[in-house]
Protein backbone atom coordinates (compact mmCIF):
# COMPACT_ATOMS: atom_id res chain seq x y z
CA UNK A 1 0.00 0.00 0.00
CA UNK A 2 2.82 2.25 0.20
CA UNK A 3 3.15 2.29 -3.66
CA UNK A 4 -0.17 1.72 -4.92
CA UNK A 5 -4.11 0.95 -3.63
CA UNK A 6 -5.43 -2.42 -3.65
CA UNK A 7 -8.91 -3.96 -3.86
CA UNK A 8 -10.08 -5.48 -0.65
CA UNK A 9 -9.58 -9.12 -2.09
CA UNK A 10 -5.92 -8.17 -3.38
CA UNK A 11 -4.53 -7.10 -0.33
CA UNK A 12 -6.07 -10.42 1.29
CA UNK A 13 -4.41 -12.75 -1.24
CA UNK A 14 -1.05 -10.91 -1.08
CA UNK A 15 -1.22 -11.23 3.01
CA UNK A 16 -1.58 -14.76 2.26
CA UNK A 17 1.27 -14.71 -0.23
CA UNK A 18 3.54 -13.00 1.82
CA UNK A 19 3.22 -14.95 5.63
CA UNK A 20 1.89 -17.98 4.29
CA UNK A 21 -1.55 -17.31 6.31
CA UNK A 22 -4.74 -16.51 5.15
CA UNK A 23 -6.19 -13.42 6.77
CA UNK A 24 -9.29 -14.80 8.47
CA UNK A 25 -7.59 -17.54 10.33
CA UNK A 26 -5.20 -14.47 11.34
CA UNK A 27 -8.51 -12.51 12.71
CA UNK A 28 -9.48 -15.31 14.24
CA UNK A 29 -6.31 -16.26 16.08
CA UNK A 30 -6.17 -12.87 17.71
CA UNK A 31 -9.85 -12.81 19.05
CA UNK A 32 -11.55 -10.45 16.07
CA UNK A 33 -14.71 -11.98 15.04
CA UNK A 34 -14.92 -9.61 11.70
CA UNK A 35 -14.56 -10.37 8.13
CA UNK A 36 -11.47 -9.11 6.97
CA UNK A 37 -13.23 -5.76 4.87
CA UNK A 38 -15.17 -4.92 8.16
CA UNK A 39 -11.65 -5.00 9.77
CA UNK A 40 -10.17 -2.56 7.18
CA UNK A 41 -13.05 -0.47 7.16
CA UNK A 42 -12.99 0.52 10.73
CA UNK A 43 -9.32 0.70 10.95
CA UNK A 44 -7.59 4.30 10.80
CA UNK A 45 -4.86 3.29 9.15
CA UNK A 46 -6.76 2.78 6.35
CA UNK A 47 -9.11 4.73 4.08
CA UNK A 48 -11.52 1.85 1.79
CA UNK A 49 -13.03 3.82 -1.36
CA UNK A 50 -14.73 2.01 -4.42
CA UNK A 51 -13.64 -0.92 -3.62
CA UNK A 52 -9.84 0.04 -3.17
CA UNK A 53 -7.69 0.56 0.30
CA UNK A 54 -4.98 2.87 0.52
CA UNK A 55 -2.97 3.94 3.72
CA UNK A 56 -4.80 7.20 5.05
CA UNK A 57 -0.94 8.84 5.19
CA UNK A 58 -1.22 8.71 1.44
CA UNK A 59 -4.74 9.37 0.82
CA UNK A 60 -5.11 12.53 2.89
CA UNK A 61 -3.01 15.20 1.61
CA UNK A 62 -3.88 13.99 -2.03
CA UNK A 63 -7.45 14.53 -1.28
CA UNK A 64 -7.01 18.05 0.03
CA UNK A 65 -4.46 18.77 -2.42
CA UNK A 66 -6.70 17.96 -5.15
CA UNK A 67 -3.52 15.16 -6.07
CA UNK A 68 -5.38 12.95 -9.13
CA UNK A 69 -5.28 9.07 -7.93
CA UNK A 70 -6.19 6.19 -9.02
CA UNK A 71 -9.88 6.41 -10.54
CA UNK A 72 -11.16 3.54 -9.20
CA UNK A 73 -10.26 5.06 -5.33
CA UNK A 74 -10.70 8.54 -6.10
CA UNK A 75 -14.45 9.25 -4.86
CA UNK A 76 -13.52 12.15 -2.88
CA UNK A 77 -12.14 13.57 -5.47
CA UNK A 78 -14.84 13.07 -7.99
CA UNK A 79 -17.03 14.57 -5.41
CA UNK A 80 -14.96 17.49 -5.40
CA UNK A 81 -15.14 18.28 -8.82
CA UNK A 82 -18.83 17.75 -9.44
CA UNK A 83 -19.61 20.33 -6.52
CA UNK A 84 -17.02 22.71 -8.24
CA UNK A 85 -18.68 22.73 -11.07
CA UNK A 86 -22.39 23.46 -9.89
CA UNK A 87 -20.23 26.65 -8.56
CA UNK A 88 -18.18 27.48 -11.86
CA UNK A 89 -21.30 26.57 -14.42
CA UNK A 90 -24.62 26.87 -12.44
CA UNK A 91 -28.05 26.82 -13.81
CA UNK A 92 -28.42 30.22 -12.95
CA UNK A 93 -25.20 31.16 -14.76
CA UNK A 94 -25.90 29.67 -17.69
CA UNK A 95 -29.11 30.95 -17.99
CA UNK A 96 -27.88 34.66 -17.54
CA UNK A 97 -25.55 33.74 -20.03
CA UNK A 98 -28.30 32.39 -22.86
CA UNK A 99 -30.23 35.74 -22.33
CA UNK A 100 -26.94 37.99 -22.49
CA UNK A 101 -25.75 35.99 -25.53
CA UNK A 102 -29.48 36.41 -27.20
CA UNK A 103 -29.70 40.16 -26.29
CA UNK A 104 -26.52 40.52 -27.89
CA UNK A 105 -27.11 38.81 -31.07
CA UNK A 106 -30.86 40.59 -31.31
CA UNK A 107 -28.39 43.99 -30.83
CA UNK A 108 -25.86 43.56 -33.23
CA UNK A 109 -28.62 42.74 -36.10
CA UNK A 110 -30.46 45.46 -35.39
CA UNK A 111 -27.03 47.45 -35.76
CA UNK A 112 -25.87 46.62 -38.49
CA UNK A 113 -26.18 47.95 -42.09
CA UNK A 114 -25.43 44.85 -44.15
CA UNK A 115 -26.94 42.55 -45.86
CA UNK A 116 -26.73 39.30 -43.22
CA UNK A 117 -27.91 36.08 -44.22
CA UNK A 118 -27.19 34.23 -40.52
CA UNK A 119 -25.09 35.61 -37.40
CA UNK A 120 -23.43 32.71 -36.43
CA UNK A 121 -22.27 31.99 -32.46
CA UNK A 122 -19.45 30.23 -31.35
CA UNK A 123 -16.74 31.03 -28.15
CA UNK A 124 -17.58 29.39 -25.14
CA UNK A 125 -21.23 30.83 -24.95
CA UNK A 126 -21.86 29.28 -28.50
CA UNK A 127 -20.59 25.84 -27.51
CA UNK A 128 -22.34 25.80 -24.04
CA UNK A 129 -18.68 25.92 -22.19
CA UNK A 130 -18.63 29.03 -20.11
CA UNK A 131 -18.00 29.29 -17.01
CA UNK A 132 -17.72 31.61 -14.15
CA UNK A 133 -15.08 34.26 -14.83
CA UNK A 134 -14.11 32.75 -18.36
CA UNK A 135 -17.52 33.48 -20.54
CA UNK A 136 -17.09 34.57 -24.05
CA UNK A 137 -19.29 35.03 -27.34
CA UNK A 138 -18.01 35.10 -31.24
CA UNK A 139 -20.18 36.32 -33.52
CA UNK A 140 -19.75 36.22 -37.25
CA UNK A 141 -22.01 38.14 -39.51
CA UNK A 142 -22.36 36.10 -42.76
CA UNK A 143 -22.62 38.96 -45.53
CA UNK A 144 -24.40 38.32 -48.89
CA UNK A 145 -22.72 39.88 -51.70
CA UNK A 146 -19.37 40.41 -49.91
CA UNK A 147 -16.53 38.64 -52.47
CA UNK A 148 -14.99 35.69 -50.88
CA UNK A 149 -11.92 36.82 -52.78
CA UNK A 150 -11.67 40.43 -51.02
CA UNK A 151 -8.31 41.07 -49.71
CA UNK A 152 -7.44 41.92 -46.09
CA UNK A 153 -7.24 45.40 -46.39
CA UNK A 154 -11.10 45.62 -47.70
CA UNK A 155 -12.41 43.30 -44.90
CA UNK A 156 -10.69 46.05 -42.41
CA UNK A 157 -12.69 49.18 -43.47
CA UNK A 158 -15.77 47.00 -43.35
CA UNK A 159 -15.34 45.90 -39.94
CA UNK A 160 -14.15 49.89 -39.20
CA UNK A 161 -17.78 50.72 -40.75
CA UNK A 162 -19.25 47.78 -38.57
CA UNK A 163 -17.28 48.95 -35.73
CA UNK A 164 -19.23 52.59 -36.24
CA UNK A 165 -22.07 51.08 -36.57
CA UNK A 166 -21.97 49.39 -33.58
CA UNK A 167 -20.83 52.76 -31.42
CA UNK A 168 -23.95 54.79 -33.05
CA UNK A 169 -27.01 52.21 -31.99
CA UNK A 170 -25.15 50.42 -28.77
CA UNK A 171 -23.97 51.52 -25.78
CA UNK A 172 -20.89 49.33 -25.70
CA UNK A 173 -17.24 50.67 -25.20
CA UNK A 174 -15.47 48.73 -28.50
CA UNK A 175 -11.82 48.19 -29.71
CA UNK A 176 -11.05 46.81 -33.05
CA UNK A 177 -8.72 44.09 -33.06
CA UNK A 178 -7.36 42.14 -36.25
CA UNK A 179 -10.40 41.87 -38.04
CA UNK A 180 -13.03 41.72 -35.26
CA UNK A 181 -14.71 43.94 -33.47
CA UNK A 182 -14.61 43.45 -29.60
CA UNK A 183 -16.03 44.56 -26.40
CA UNK A 184 -17.46 43.58 -22.60
CA UNK A 185 -20.94 43.16 -21.61
CA UNK A 186 -22.53 45.35 -18.49
CA UNK A 187 -23.13 41.15 -17.93
CA UNK A 188 -20.71 38.17 -18.17
CA UNK A 189 -20.09 38.41 -21.23
CA UNK A 190 -17.22 39.07 -23.46
CA UNK A 191 -17.90 39.74 -27.20
CA UNK A 192 -16.18 39.53 -30.86
CA UNK A 193 -17.73 39.77 -33.77
CA UNK A 194 -16.48 39.13 -37.25
CA UNK A 195 -17.50 39.50 -40.58
CA UNK A 196 -16.88 36.96 -43.58
CA UNK A 197 -18.42 35.99 -47.23
CA UNK A 198 -21.89 34.20 -47.32
CA UNK A 199 -20.00 31.13 -48.99
CA UNK A 200 -23.34 29.19 -49.51
CA UNK A 201 -21.60 25.75 -48.22
CA UNK A 202 -19.01 24.01 -46.44
CA UNK A 203 -17.44 22.63 -49.26
CA UNK A 204 -17.40 25.59 -51.22
CA UNK A 205 -15.88 27.26 -48.38
CA UNK A 206 -13.22 25.31 -47.90
CA UNK A 207 -12.58 24.91 -52.38
CA UNK A 208 -12.11 28.66 -51.89
CA UNK A 209 -9.92 28.67 -48.64
CA UNK A 210 -7.22 26.56 -50.26
CA UNK A 211 -6.76 29.20 -53.03
CA UNK A 212 -5.99 31.37 -50.78
CA UNK A 213 -2.36 32.73 -49.66
CA UNK A 214 -1.54 31.36 -46.38
CA UNK A 215 -1.49 35.12 -44.84
CA UNK A 216 -5.23 35.99 -46.33
CA UNK A 217 -7.11 33.05 -45.08
CA UNK A 218 -7.20 33.30 -41.64
CA UNK A 219 -9.27 36.57 -42.25
CA UNK A 220 -12.20 34.48 -43.44
CA UNK A 221 -12.01 31.73 -41.27
CA UNK A 222 -15.26 33.06 -39.18
CA UNK A 223 -17.66 31.39 -42.25
CA UNK A 224 -16.33 27.72 -40.76
CA UNK A 225 -17.97 28.76 -37.24
CA UNK A 226 -21.21 26.78 -38.21
CA UNK A 227 -19.45 23.45 -38.35
CA UNK A 228 -17.44 24.48 -35.23
CA UNK A 229 -20.78 24.85 -33.56
CA UNK A 230 -22.12 21.79 -34.61
CA UNK A 231 -19.01 19.62 -33.55
CA UNK A 232 -19.42 21.31 -29.98
CA UNK A 233 -23.27 20.26 -29.91
CA UNK A 234 -22.86 16.63 -30.31
CA UNK A 235 -20.27 16.13 -27.66
CA UNK A 236 -22.14 14.83 -24.35
CA UNK A 237 -22.88 16.36 -21.26
CA UNK A 238 -19.82 14.76 -19.49
CA UNK A 239 -17.19 15.95 -21.47
CA UNK A 240 -18.61 19.46 -21.75
CA UNK A 241 -18.26 19.08 -17.69
CA UNK A 242 -14.54 18.13 -18.28
CA UNK A 243 -14.29 20.70 -20.42
CA UNK A 244 -15.85 23.32 -17.83
CA UNK A 245 -13.06 21.87 -15.29
CA UNK A 246 -10.32 22.37 -17.36
CA UNK A 247 -10.96 25.89 -18.38
CA UNK A 248 -11.33 26.62 -14.40
CA UNK A 249 -7.63 24.77 -13.44
CA UNK A 250 -6.42 26.75 -16.26
CA UNK A 251 -7.50 29.48 -14.65
CA UNK A 252 -5.61 29.02 -11.61
CA UNK A 253 -2.61 28.66 -12.89
CA UNK A 254 -0.08 31.97 -13.27
CA UNK A 255 1.50 31.83 -17.17
CA UNK A 256 4.42 33.69 -18.21
CA UNK A 257 2.54 35.30 -21.13
CA UNK A 258 -0.11 34.95 -23.45
CA UNK A 259 1.74 32.62 -25.64
CA UNK A 260 1.95 29.31 -22.96
CA UNK A 261 -1.49 29.76 -21.68
CA UNK A 262 -3.88 27.05 -23.93
CA UNK A 263 -6.58 28.38 -25.26
CA UNK A 264 -10.31 27.49 -25.24
CA UNK A 265 -9.94 25.58 -28.07
CA UNK A 266 -6.97 24.27 -27.41
CA UNK A 267 -8.61 22.32 -24.17
CA UNK A 268 -11.93 21.37 -25.37
CA UNK A 269 -10.18 18.84 -28.78
CA UNK A 270 -7.84 17.38 -25.82
CA UNK A 271 -11.16 16.57 -23.54
CA UNK A 272 -12.82 15.32 -26.71
CA UNK A 273 -9.58 13.78 -28.16
CA UNK A 274 -9.28 11.94 -24.87
CA UNK A 275 -12.64 10.85 -24.92
CA UNK A 276 -12.14 9.56 -27.70
CA UNK A 277 -9.32 7.35 -27.46
CA UNK A 278 -10.74 5.67 -24.56
CA UNK A 279 -13.53 4.27 -27.44
CA UNK A 280 -11.09 3.50 -29.48
CA UNK A 281 -8.92 1.09 -26.96
CA UNK A 282 -12.30 0.07 -26.37
CA UNK A 283 -12.50 1.12 -22.61
CA UNK A 284 -15.83 2.98 -21.42
CA UNK A 285 -15.65 6.18 -20.85
CA UNK A 286 -14.31 7.45 -17.74
CA UNK A 287 -16.31 7.02 -14.92
CA UNK A 288 -16.32 9.88 -12.98
CA UNK A 289 -14.70 13.50 -13.56
CA UNK A 290 -11.45 12.95 -11.66
CA UNK A 291 -10.42 9.53 -14.24
CA UNK A 292 -11.61 12.03 -17.34
CA UNK A 293 -9.48 15.09 -15.83
CA UNK A 294 -6.43 12.77 -15.15
CA UNK A 295 -6.58 11.12 -18.68
CA UNK A 296 -6.28 14.84 -20.09
CA UNK A 297 -3.42 15.42 -17.54
CA UNK A 298 -1.16 12.47 -18.92
CA UNK A 299 -2.23 14.06 -22.54
CA UNK A 300 -0.63 17.18 -21.68
CA UNK A 301 2.40 15.76 -20.47
CA UNK A 302 3.20 14.46 -23.81
CA UNK A 303 1.86 17.00 -25.47
CA UNK A 304 5.39 18.18 -27.37
CA UNK A 305 5.12 15.09 -29.25
CA UNK A 306 1.62 14.87 -29.86
CA UNK A 307 0.13 14.13 -33.59
CA UNK A 308 -2.85 14.19 -33.39
CA UNK A 309 -5.52 13.71 -37.03
CA UNK A 310 -9.01 13.42 -36.44
CA UNK A 311 -10.54 10.37 -38.04
CA UNK A 312 -13.13 11.03 -40.76
CA UNK A 313 -15.94 10.14 -38.51
CA UNK A 314 -14.82 13.07 -36.27
CA UNK A 315 -13.75 15.88 -38.59
CA UNK A 316 -15.52 17.56 -40.88
CA UNK A 317 -12.91 18.12 -44.49
CA UNK A 318 -11.47 15.71 -46.41
CA UNK A 319 -7.63 13.93 -45.93
CA UNK A 320 -6.84 15.78 -49.19
CA UNK A 321 -8.15 19.47 -47.69
CA UNK A 322 -5.06 18.83 -45.19
CA UNK A 323 -1.66 20.54 -46.55
CA UNK A 324 1.15 18.49 -46.44
CA UNK A 325 3.56 20.96 -44.52
CA UNK A 326 0.74 20.91 -41.78
CA UNK A 327 1.27 17.50 -41.31
CA UNK A 328 4.61 17.60 -40.77
CA UNK A 329 4.41 19.62 -38.07
CA UNK A 330 5.28 18.49 -34.40
CA UNK A 331 3.51 18.67 -32.10
CA UNK A 332 0.11 18.58 -33.57
CA UNK A 333 -3.22 18.45 -33.16
CA UNK A 334 -5.41 19.22 -36.26
CA UNK A 335 -8.55 21.56 -35.87
CA UNK A 336 -11.38 19.16 -36.80
CA UNK A 337 -13.52 21.90 -38.72
CA UNK A 338 -10.70 23.76 -40.32
CA UNK A 339 -8.21 21.80 -42.37
CA UNK A 340 -5.63 24.82 -42.64
CA UNK A 341 -5.03 24.88 -38.72
CA UNK A 342 -2.79 23.20 -36.36
CA UNK A 343 -4.43 24.03 -33.02
CA UNK A 344 -0.78 23.16 -31.36
CA UNK A 345 1.52 25.25 -33.57
CA UNK A 346 4.54 25.40 -32.02
CA UNK A 347 4.56 29.51 -33.64
CA UNK A 348 2.05 30.24 -31.57
CA UNK A 349 1.39 28.15 -28.67
CA UNK A 350 4.54 27.45 -26.18
CA UNK A 351 3.41 24.19 -24.19
CA UNK A 352 6.14 23.91 -21.77
CA UNK A 353 4.66 25.02 -18.97
CA UNK A 354 1.35 23.47 -19.53
CA UNK A 355 3.30 20.29 -19.41
CA UNK A 356 5.20 21.20 -16.15
CA UNK A 357 1.66 21.77 -14.34
CA UNK A 358 0.36 18.72 -16.12
CA UNK A 359 3.05 16.90 -14.52
CA UNK A 360 2.36 17.98 -11.01
CA UNK A 361 -1.07 15.98 -11.21
CA UNK A 362 -2.74 18.73 -9.08
CA UNK A 363 -6.21 20.07 -9.80
CA UNK A 364 -6.62 22.67 -6.92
Amino acid sequence: LQARALTLHDLSLLYCYRHGVPTAQVLKAFGWGQHFPDFVKQRKEFVVASGCVRLASKVAPEALSGRLMPASCNAQLNQQLLDLHEKICSKSFSDEVGIALDRVVADVQAATLFDVEQVLRSGSAGHGTAIVGSADAELVLTVRGLPVDANAQWLKGLVRSAASSFEANMDVKQNITGYSVTWKTQGPLAIKVSLAPAYGSYRKAIGLLSVQDEDARPCYFGALEEQRTRFMDKQPVGVKTTMRLLKWWRGQREWSCHRTRPGDLLLELLVVYSALREQHQQQSRPSNQAAAVQAVMELMTGFNTMQVVWPERCRCYWQADIPQTLLQQRPLLMDPVNPFVNVADPDAFDPREMMDFARLQKFF
